[in-house]
């Protein structure tokens, strides 16, 4: 018993400690980083990287409100019949070999 004690606090530690490391987990969150797929001048269609799902508009901040960190924002109506939409690619990172 005590020796599962001791391990279930050493995984918690590690998974901690794996998460304070890159304590960033979502990478590209300003949306400044994407490919191109169609330049419409103050928006694109674009595919985002560090993202999974269906392709976003990104809009320069000469439409609407300005972005509240970097250049750029998504919208996420691209077809207009239906709601695109994207999720992060998660990044963990663990410093202990159990």
């Amino acid at each position: 018993m005590k020796i599962k004690k001791s391990l279930i606090a050493l995984t918690l530690i590690c998974l901690n400690l794996s998460l304070v490391a890159d304590s960033n987990l979502i990478k590209n969150g300003s949306f400044e980083n994407f490919e191109v797929k169609r330049d419409r001048g103050s928006w694109k269609i674009a595919r985002l990287e560090d993202w999974h799902g269906t392709k976003a508009e990104i809009w320069t901040n000469s439409i609407g409100d300005s972005a509240t960190d970097g250049d750029y924002k998504i919208e996420l109506d691209v077809g207009k019949k239906i709601v695109d939409k994207i999720y992060p690619k998660y990044r963990f990172r663990s410093w202990c070999n159990l």
